[in-house]
């Protein structure tokens, strides 16, 4: 849990998620294989399989299990509010994006207006 925790923090903090020299060999093993598929993903609930093999070899009680546990822990503490937050920010009330967006639709529609026998005798119906 603790090589876990390292990883969620230097990736909030975009930092390189680095070994711990009291990290055993699995785990090691396990940062190698997620770096390779990304730290980036690993926030998302994508998760090397060197971390099932390292809860296996600490003597886990249901190692599968556990690894589902953590994916669900990842996505429902981690992710989702993220997510959440992003979406609200997006699409909410207040939205910089939608106002972008509505004044952006308004100036086509006026230019159009502006515009519609020049438009009109260049696209012929």
């Amino acid at each position: 849990m603790e090589a876990v925790c390292h990883i969620l923090r230097s990736f909030g903090d975009k930092i390189h998620a680095e070994e711990k020299a009291t990290y055993t060999p699995e785990v090691r093993e396990a940062l190698q294989q997620q770096e390779k598929i990304g730290f980036r993903l690993f926030s998302r609930g994508h998760l090397a399989t060197g971390w099932l093999a390292a809860m296996e070899l600490a003597g886990l009680s249901s190692p599968e299990g556990q690894m589902n546990a953590l994916q669900q822990i990842i996505w429902e503490e981690w992710a989702f509010p993220i997510w959440t937050m992003r979406n609200s920010i997006l699409h909410g009330p207040n939205s910089k994006y939608l106002t972008a967006e509505d004044r952006d639709l308004s100036e086509r529609i006026l230019w159009f207006l502006a515009n519609k026998e020049r438009v009109s005798s260049i696209v012929k119906v």
